[in-house]
């Protein structure tokens, strides 16, 4: 929500070029990432799933009430994504993934994610590493949202609620958590299934 309303409004109410309103959504979400990030991540298991989905409830609530950007009505014009640039911006962080989970950084995520216990005698600092991943894919996920918000052309604060949240995280369960591809074939089977059904 905060990437898609970010790029929106830069794009139609300031006239900026898509791609540095989405580079500039990415870098707001992932500034309000770590605000949440860094009280958040003390809490474990589903308290860190109940803080997340609350701050999201938080800010679906104000953009609902936001005038600037349309409030309760929504908000109408952004434009000027294609099919082919969504999908190149898929490709290119499906890429970064795959890089990122054959690298050294992503053997210290995995130490962290399977034991962070063990994580932390072997020298890994820990608290950082879960702060920058939550920062990192909280701008992944203004990057998202801005390009939602183009293609669609009309956003309101209900496109943003808490099914959505839910989906996401059963792309990732339903599809494999420990696997590179998991979560790609979870995002895409549990996309088109409802749409062929």
């Amino acid at each position: 929500a905060i990437g898609a309303y970010t790029s929106a409004y830069l794009t139609v109410k300031m006239g900026w070029p898509l791609i540095p309103a989405l580079i500039a959504g990415a870098v707001t979400a992932g500034f309000f990432g770590l605000l949440v990030g860094i009280p958040a991540l003390r809490l474990e298991g589903l308290y860190l799933v109940m803080a997340t989905f609350g701050f999201g409830e938080v800010v679906r609530t104000f953009f609902m009430n936001f005038e600037p950007t349309g409030g309760a009505y929504g908000f109408r014009g952004p434009m000027g994504t294609s099919l082919p640039l969504v999908c190149g911006f898929v490709l290119l962080f499906g890429f970064i993934f795959w890089r990122l989970s054959h690298s050294r950084l992503g053997s210290s995520l995995d130490a962290v994610r399977d034991d962070p216990g063990v994580a932390q005698a072997v020298g890994l600092n820990v608290n950082r590493l879960r702060l920058g991943t939550f920062v990192f894919g909280a701008s992944i996920a203004g990057i998202a949202g801005g390009l939602y918000a183009h293609y669609m052309f009309y956003i309101e604060s209900s496109n943003f609620n808490l099914m959505i949240s839910s989906m996401a995280i059963l792309f990732v369960i339903l599809g494999g958590m420990y696997t590179f591809w998991g979560a790609l074939l979870g995002a895409v089977i549990f996309s088109i299934l409802p749409e062929m059904l």
